[in-house]
């Protein structure tokens, strides 16, 4: 059978196989005790080993505890990632703003005063007088987005803090260790800076440039139109396209598939593609490149 061009395409363009998913995400699908050596073997294997939303994402509406094990895209979850031998990068979600020529290009979220925080999902959800009401991150000034949930002065109580999932569920958000919400500039203070930061944009600003130091950094985003502003606005880190290859249907055609994303990342000059991958049986995220050097050079996964 033919390769299909997409993918042929993304075969010439690829300096590496793939990356693979740390933490509670592997752990699910080879048992807490496969993924360490997992993890220990793609890292042997010259891959670029990402902890997604630090130490794993956390699926509040699973039965199995190990996916709720730790908050993801927080400073706890990003110490534990980097706690797992062979780990070189964490992922994370940032809520941000922007300069001017990002929001006359971009419908993007903000935080009202214009600090940038570390946080996967437009709402974020609490119950108040026995009902769930949500307030979109745009809307909230720093110190009302970190009243939600745990604090870190622990004599104050925070809102309790609750998540709606795809399937319209809202659910609390209870994990086994629990933390506080945080910015950007307090990771990028506060983890160790050995290890990387891939940094999916939602839209990102000068905080990175001014905290970033020697910490080896990424920018991505399933924005197009993101990634090639922010390749634009500077060459000192590399910038990801992520595509979901064609598995769902966007009204901007450079999203659906394989081969629009690599036109993009060829034509806008990115360093690369992460795209859809499966991993025996059990879908993941893979990034594929190696450790990112300069975005002049650009690569693709399977």
């Amino acid at each position: 059978m033919a390769q299909p061009k997409a993918a042929s395409a993304a075969a010439q363009l690829s300096l590496a196989a793939s990356a693979c998913i740390a933490g509670a995400e592997a752990a699910a699908m080879v048992g807490r005790e496969g993924a360490p050596a997992m993890v220990a073997a793609a890292a042997a294997a010259a891959m670029v080993v990402i902890g997604h939303r630090g130490k794993g994402m956390n699926a509040l509406g699973s039965a199995d505890p190990r996916l709720r094990e730790v908050k993801e895209n927080s400073l706890r979850s990003f110490h534990a990632a980097a706690r797992v031998a062979g780990v070189s990068y964490v992922e994370f979600d940032v809520q941000t703003g922007a300069s001017t020529i990002v929001q006359l290009n971009l419908n993007q979220m903000v935080t009202k005063d214009g600090y940038p925080v570390i946080f996967h999902d437009d709402f974020i959800f609490t119950e108040q007088d026995g009902e769930i009401c949500g307030r979109r991150v745009t809307d909230l000034r720093l110190d009302e987005f970190l009243s939600y949930g745990p604090q870190k002065d622990q004599s104050k109580a925070g809102k309790p803090l609750f998540r709606k999932l795809n399937d319209g569920r809202v659910l609390r958000w209870d994990v086994q260790s629990d933390d506080a919400l945080c910015t950007l500039q307090e990771a990028l203070d506060g983890v160790d800076r050995r290890v990387g930061f891939n940094v999916e944009l939602k839209f990102d600003d000068d905080v990175v440039f001014e905290h970033a130091k020697e910490r080896p950094i990424f920018f991505s985003s399933f924005q197009p139109d993101a990634t090639r502003i922010m390749r634009k606005l500077q060459d000192r880190y590399p910038v990801y396209f992520l595509t979901k290859g064609g598995t769902q249907v966007f009204a901007d055609e450079r999203r659906n598939s394989l081969e629009a994303a690599v036109k993009l990342c060829v034509a806008g000059g990115l360093r690369g593609i992460v795209s859809e991958g499966r991993c025996s049986g059990s879908r993941r995220r893979s990034a594929g490149s190696r450790r990112p050097a300069s975005p002049s050079s650009p690569t693709a996964s399977s």
